[in-house]
């Protein structure tokens, strides 16, 4: 997921090609939402502790006033 997120962010940075970056930008971005929601939440509700899943869920919380 790491590697996704450095790679989107050269996508975003490419200003030497932005129509071919943004083409890529949005399969990269679908692909990358699908894993997140088809593993990585997943594993994260299996490992995670109620404490942890709440403090997560405040930390969202604060990201979507900003």
């Amino acid at each position: 997921a790491i590697r996704e997120h450095r790679r989107l962010t050269h996508l975003f940075l490419n200003t030497d090609d932005p129509i071919y970056a943004l083409s890529r930008i949005g399969v990269e971005l679908e692909a990358h939402i699908r894993f997140e929601e088809r593993v990585l939440f997943q594993r994260v509700q299996e490992v995670a502790s109620e404490a942890q899943l709440e403090w997560i869920d405040r930390l969202h919380g604060l990201m979507k006033d900003e």
